[in-house]
């Protein structure tokens, strides 16, 4: 991303963090730092794959986003380590999910599709040279993440973390109904997988949405049920190939965020992995907004192709006046 759009996924992670949490926790409470500010020092960490200490240093030598946050001084590494082990849960991580999905609910229900799908991280930080010197070994077993994808902007509205490795079909209920908590939709994608009679069941009779999920091929038992039958006789494959997009976010995860995880003990491992689907989701949001916004009014549509480094010029008057105070203070 450019130079100023960091600024802006600051900007984004500060106004997720201020609906999701209040300023202070208690009336007691020293008042050097906001919740919301540790919380989006957190997400910033995650998203610059920082250690708690780099993201301190970060802090202390970097001004512009010290103003975004509203940051008198940077806060220490014990600080943000200490918030992330006693404030930062599971229900706070589902309210900052379902924040990051409202000012784009304004496609209709009917013409939603979300897609399902599971991948796994390791909690190993070796390089591959070692691995490979040691030689194969068993494995016991990995931080596993299922993730439900909103296709059109490709936004995860659903997740859940837990030990893996486990069965797929097992994960649709949960992550369908909390899809459904936190954005209503009408069709569901899954690889075979999560194919099921029971799932199927689930989609189109509990919560009344069209259920696609490949059949899964069985040696010389055709499906005998209603729902898979269905599906292997009648297969549509034109909707089906919409499901690729939840491979791209899973891709776009582990190679701008990484897919070796920090954390040590298994609940903050399964913590750090519903922290990236809201960083993702931020950073998702921030990069639609700056090319949206920012770059798409300044940079001229009949401008030719050029392999020349280009550089964001400063805006007008006119174009400061539609843009977020932050760019207003950064360009004069």
């Amino acid at each position: 991303m450019p130079d100023r759009s960091l600024l802006v996924m600051a900007q984004r992670a500060y106004q997720l963090a201020h609906r999701a949490m209040p300023e202070y926790a208690s009336k007691f409470s020293k008042r050097t730092f906001t919740q919301p500010q540790l919380l989006t020092c957190l997400i910033l960490k995650a998203y610059l794959r920082f250690t708690y200490r780099e993201m301190e240093a970060w802090l202390v030598a970097t001004d512009r986003v010290a103003r975004v946050l509203r940051l008198g001084r940077a806060p220490d590494h014990s600080t943000l380590c200490w918030f992330f082990q006693h404030k930062v849960d599971a229900p706070l991580l589902d309210r900052l999910l379902r924040s990051s999905l409202r000012p784009l609910g304004q496609e209709s229900a009917r013409q939603r599709v979300v897609a399902l799908d599971s991948t796994g991280f390791t909690a190993e930080h070796c390089s591959r040279y070692y691995q490979w010197r040691r030689g194969p070994r068993r494995l016991r077993g990995f931080p596993k993440w299922a993730l439900a994808v909103w296709l059109r902007p490709q936004l995860i509205c659903a997740q859940r973390a837990h030990a893996g490795p486990c069965r797929d079909f097992d994960e649709l209920p949960p992550l369908a109904h909390a899809a459904q908590q936190a954005l209503p939709y009408r069709r569901l994608l899954g690889d075979a997988g999560f194919d099921s009679e029971s799932n199927h069941w689930y989609c189109r009779e509990w919560l009344g949405v069209e259920s696609i999920i490949a059949p899964f091929p069985r040696r010389g038992c055709p499906p005998r049920t209603r729902w898979r039958r269905l599906m292997s006789q009648n297969f549509p494959r034109r909707l089906y190939r919409q499901r690729w997009k939840v491979e791209t976010v899973i891709s776009v995860v582990k190679r701008k965020f990484g897919e070796a995880l920090r954390a040590r003990t298994e609940p903050r491992q399964y913590r750090e992995l519903l922290l990236l689907g809201i960083v993702y989701n931020v950073y998702r949001r921030a990069r639609r907004f700056f090319f949206a916004v920012i770059v798409s009014p300044i940079t001229p549509r009949s401008a030719r192709i050029s392999t020349e480094q280009v550089y964001v010029c400063s805006p007008s008057r006119s174009q400061m006046q539609t843009m977020p105070a932050i760019w207003c203070r950064s360009s004069r």
